[in-house]
Parts: C-alpha cells; structure tokens; sequence
C-alpha cells in the first residue's frame, strides 16, 4: 500500500507543478485565470502527501492524521463543488466537526491505551 500512496504522491506533486505553472500562464490583469487551476491540485497534493504520512505515524499520531486527512478532502471539496471564498462559514462549522471527532478519536485512544 505505501508504494501506491508514494506514486500517488509523486504524481499529484508533479499535477500541482504544473498547475502552477499554468495559472501563472492564464492569469492576467485583463482576464483572470480560474482559482480552481491552482486549488485543486494543491488540494490533491496535500491529501496524497497526508496519507502519505499517514502510513508512517505511530499509533499515538493516528488520530492527528486522521485529522488532518479529513481537513484535506473538505478542503477538496470545497474547491469542486462551491466558492471557497463565499463559504468561510461552512470551513468553520467542517473544521468544529473534525475537531470533536479528534477529541472523540483522541480519548477512545487514550481508554485502549490505558
């Protein structure tokens, strides 16, 4: 499975590259390029070098990761499917979701750790 994660990985870091070199191209004064060109493939890249990271965290790290991942495929979300920048309400009431589920995840560790 770290194989596929690593490739993955390496692949949406290449996508990420070469997105930004496109909205860099796009993007002028007199026509602005789409934020998505450059959005959702940072999104991408983040959430592949999440799980990435991910598969090496020790047991005690998990529920941060599990986090983060979560963070990561709502912010993938957003950039698909909605305005980003009209939704900072929404980011702050998925954020407040992964933070009880954190708690949640963090004190079931700490009962099995016990």
């Amino acid at each position: 499975m770290f194989k596929q994660t690593g490739i993955l990985a390496l692949l949406t870091c290449g996508l990420y590259l070469a997105a930004n070199i496109v909205y860099d191209w796009l993007d002028t004064p007199e026509q602005p390029a789409d934020y998505r060109i450059y959005y959702i493939p940072l999104s991408l890249m983040i959430f592949a070098l999440i799980l990435n990271g991910k598969k090496h965290a020790s047991n005690k790290a998990k529920p941060y990761w599990w986090a983060f991942m979560w963070l990561a495929i709502g912010q993938l979300v957003k950039f698909i499917l909605f305005n980003p920048f009209l939704q900072m309400l929404s980011d702050y009431g998925f954020l407040l979701l992964v933070v009880i589920g954190l708690i949640y995840k963090l004190i079931k560790n700490a009962r099995t750790s016990a």
